[in-house]
């Protein structure tokens, strides 16, 4: 009997990294290899490397229990400053700006996107750019106040000018509010 396999695409498992599983063991062999090296080290009559090879697994299983034990009671182990480069993380926060960005796309033209952060912004950077500033479609700037977002508004006058803020959950683009500008 023969079976017959159809390749399918999960897209649920995007975010895995293939390079990760090779980095890790590569990793791990090289932490072998030096604790093999340091079950040999003396120090006087004591076997001190001996009992750091043994107390380093007690260490990394004491720790492991009580990420977990923190885990199910719902406390925070990762401190919040950089939480979204950690594996820890659910969401880095680089969804919703590829989203934003394939929202202006999708519209076509040039754009150019004042990103207002609020008092305690804890995740991704959303303010980066290509390195032709000027040729690019969007252009994402932090939202400095009236009288800076002006300038910027001045050099860019044919693009179209959007303000998103991301600590707002859903993230949206909206236009940006214009001030008429007074005659001098």
């Amino acid at each position: 009997m023969r079976f017959h396999v159809t390749p399918s695409l999960d897209t649920s498992m995007m975010r895995v990294v293939p390079r990760v599983p090779a980095a890790t063991s590569c990793v791990l062999l090289i932490l072998i290899a030096g604790l093999r090296y340091l079950r040999l080290y003396q120090r006087r009559t004591s076997q001190a490397g001996r009992q750091l090879v043994r107390l380093i697994p007690v260490l990394l299983i004491t720790i492991l229990m009580l990420r977990t034990v923190a885990a199910a009671a719902g406390v925070s182990t990762t401190p919040w400053s950089y939480n979204w480069l950690s594996w820890c993380c659910v969401s880095s926060g680089g969804e919703a700006r590829a989203k934003v960005l394939a929202e202006l796309r999708a519209k076509g033209g040039k754009h150019l996107v004042f990103v207002r952060f609020g008092k305690d912004f804890r995740t991704f950077d959303w303010v980066y750019n290509p390195p032709d500033i000027d040729a690019a479609g969007v252009v994402f700037a932090r939202d400095m106040g009236v009288k800076a977002n002006q300038e910027l508004l001045d050099y860019y006058p044919r693009r179209k000018v959007w303000l998103v803020e991301p600590d707002n959950k859903p993230v949206r683009l909206r236009p940006y509010p214009r001030r008429p500008r007074s005659a001098p």
